[in-house]
């Protein structure tokens, strides 16, 4: 099916060009030009031989839906001229059936732009992952760490196998989640930082877009700062606006939350259900792209933990990643329906960063 590829097309052609420069575009400025060359290659090479069908190809339901919704607003609104239309967002609400209506705007827009292809989409969350990754840089020099220990790390997130495969390959809206997850945290430690209107302004708008991806996450975010701030010598401003926020957020969220799915008892088993799927031995045939991601995932399990508890030693406010990373694996743990891979994937910044770090501790210690 031409719209999905899998064929070396001149539209094709043309995305791998543009994949490449862009990414280029992003990472000149805070890589040298070996590195930047590196992932531009890599990550725009892998691009066009998925979807030039060199590789098996692999889709879901979701994905396919999602992209589907896309073409069905871009036939409706886009003979108008413009994309965005007061009717456009009604007609997203009853395509999606619920709320979470952004990505299919996202694959929307997508295709607007670069043409109605499943890899549209694609190329956004290839791009998405870059910018994370130099987000990543941004929140850990910001939060006191060294040049190089920032730069590392965000190699390390930006070529990491299940970034590499969940963003370059599925059409999920897991890496605008994380995207938008990590701006959100970016946001909230330069306003503890430098405080401002500005960033509260900011971090609002941010987990709006989120609310309409995943409605509880802009919960667990500021749940986890809040719980920072308890845990530490808080400032009580940040504290009583922080809570007031959360408890605003709760309220608004309550009517969505169906308690029927949670399961308390299953935690203990959960936890590790959660973050070692999938297993290399009982991978499902439609998850099989995940086989050598499963593997170094299981390897670096423990230096997963390890990473984690060094973390926690930093007195620094990195340690509201680690408690929002608690939480969601909390939390997770009790839903069984939700510990697949996908919403793992959108953990993966914060298990990049215990792996990282433990890796590079090591390093650090042999030299």
């Amino acid at each position: 099916m031409k719209a999905m590829f899998l064929q070396l097309s001149p539209e094709l052609v043309f995305q791998f060009i543009l994949l490449y420069i862009v990414i280029f575009l992003i990472l000149f400025r805070h890589f040298n030009l070996f590195e930047t060359i590196l992932i531009s290659v890599v990550k725009s090479a892998f691009f066009l031989l998925y979807f030039s069908g060199v590789l098996d190809f692999w889709t879901h339901l979701d994905d396919v839906t999602y992209y589907v919704d896309g073409q069905k607003i871009l036939n409706r609104f886009c003979h108008s001229g413009c994309l965005f239309t007061t009717d456009i967002f009604e007609y997203a609400f009853a395509l999606s059936g619920g709320r979470h209506i952004l990505y299919s705007l996202y694959n929307a827009t997508a295709q607007y732009i670069l043409g109605p292809f499943y890899s549209s989409a694609v190329f956004f969350n290839i791009v998405l992952s870059v910018l994370s990754g130099v987000l990543i840089k941004y929140i850990f020099t910001l939060c006191g760490y060294s040049r190089q220990y920032s730069k590392l790390l965000a190699l390390f997130y930006i070529l990491h196998v299940d970034v590499f495969v969940w963003s370059g390959m599925i059409n999920i809206k897991g890496t605008l989640v994380i995207f938008l997850t990590i701006l959100s945290f970016y946001i909230v430690f330069r306003f503890i930082k430098n405080g401002g209107y500005r960033y509260i302004f900011a971090f609002i708008v941010v987990t709006l877009l989120l609310s309409l991806l995943r409605f509880y996450i802009p919960a667990l975010i500021i749940a986890s700062v809040v719980s920072y701030f308890i845990s530490s010598n808080f400032r009580l401003k940040y504290f009583v606006l922080l809570t007031t926020i959360l408890i605003v957020v709760s309220f608004y969220l309550w009517p969505y939350v169906n308690l029927s799915i949670i399961e308390p008892a299953t935690v203990v088993t959960g936890v590790f259900r959660f973050l070692l799927t999938p297993q290399p031995w009982s991978i499902e045939p439609t998850y099989k792209y995940l086989f050598i991601p499963s593997i170094i995932n299981l390897i670096l399990f423990l230096p997963m933990v390890f990473g984690l508890i060094l973390i926690l030693r930093d007195k620094g406010y990195v340690r509201i990643l680690v408690i929002y990373f608690l939480i969601c694996v909390a939390l997770y743990s009790m839903i069984p329906e939700l510990q697949g891979p996908r919403h793992r994937y959108q953990l993966i910044p914060f298990i990049a960063l215990f792996q990282f770090n433990f890796l590079y501790y090591l390093l650090k210690r042999k030299v």
